[in-house]
């Protein structure tokens, strides 16, 4: 049976002619868990962001103090389609390069904030926080730990970022992982258990390790709406380059944006913004 006749048995014909097409899940059911992050929301998780900056570039070196010093660029893609196309170039993100580390390293950030705030390293939001990347803070942050559930860019953003401040990370990684990713994880010092089942195995077993640790945070690649704000704040630094491009949009010109997405999560916070 030749290819082609196989996929018009499956009712893939529309790929076969490459034609658009919209899947959608029979097995899908409402959640009773919904998340839209509000303009307020976004911004206070962007000058979170923007007060880490400085211990951030003192721990990474393709990190700086600029306003877009954790960000990606973005640039015109030959016109070959028609129209203006323009790529966001999320594989360069500093520190961990995807659209995942926005979410994976805010998420860091905003709980080493909160246990920075409880054992008095930090007394208020203007303080200076490249206190957090001395010895004495990191005594302290490796009490504490985090572990994640992932298929790799995920992962590989919190073991990056956590292990720099000193914390225990745990990575619960699926067969779909790549063999890189899993090194550059326990070169940092992260701790990688490896699971031969997909991706939802990974999240549960990341999800159960955790919760026997009193200490221990567990980022929900699934639920976590910290998780989807950091995501949300790649608006605000879009909005302001398409700006500085003279990127024009309303109603004659409107904005498509395209996102590869695995999950989900990533467009779910990327589109709240």
């Amino acid at each position: 049976m030749q290819l082609k006749e196989w996929m018009q048995q499956q009712g893939l014909d529309w790929v076969v002619e490459e034609r658009a097409n919209l899947w959608t899940n029979p097995n899908y059911e409402p959640t009773d868990h919904s998340f839209l992050a509000d303009q307020q929301t976004t911004e206070d998780a962007f000058l979170r962001i923007q007060r880490f900056l400085p211990v951030l570039s003192l721990l990474f070196t393709d990190v700086s103090v600029e306003i877009d010093g954790l960000d990606s660029i973005i640039h015109p893609v030959d016109n070959q389609f028609g129209t203006d196309l323009w790529m966001k170039r999320d594989d360069l993100l500093p520190i961990s390069g995807s659209i995942k580390a926005r979410g994976g390293i805010y998420e860091v950030l905003y709980v080493t904030e909160q246990i920075a705030f409880k054992h008095k390293l930090l007394h208020s939001v203007n303080d200076d926080y490249e206190k957090l990347a001395r010895p004495e803070a990191k005594r302290i942050f490796s009490s504490y730990g985090f572990v994640v559930g992932s298929t790799g860019n995920l992962g590989l953003s919190i073991g990056t970022v956590g292990r720099a401040f000193g914390y225990t990370v745990e990575v619960h990684m699926s067969k779909e992982a790549s063999d890189w990713k899993k090194r550059k994880l326990r070169d940092v010092g992260a701790i990688v258990t490896e699971h031969e089942q997909d991706y939802s195995s990974a999240v549960k077993a990341g999800r159960n390790e955790a919760a026997k640790q009193e200490k221990w945070h567990f980022i929900d690649d699934e639920l976590s709406e910290t998780l989807f704000t950091g995501y949300s704040t790649a608006g605000i630094l879009v909005k302001r380059q398409m700006k500085e491009q003279n990127i024009r949009v309303d109603a004659n010109h409107p904005l498509i944006v395209y996102l590869p997405c695995g999950v989900g999560g990533g467009l779910v916070g990327f589109f709240t913004a």
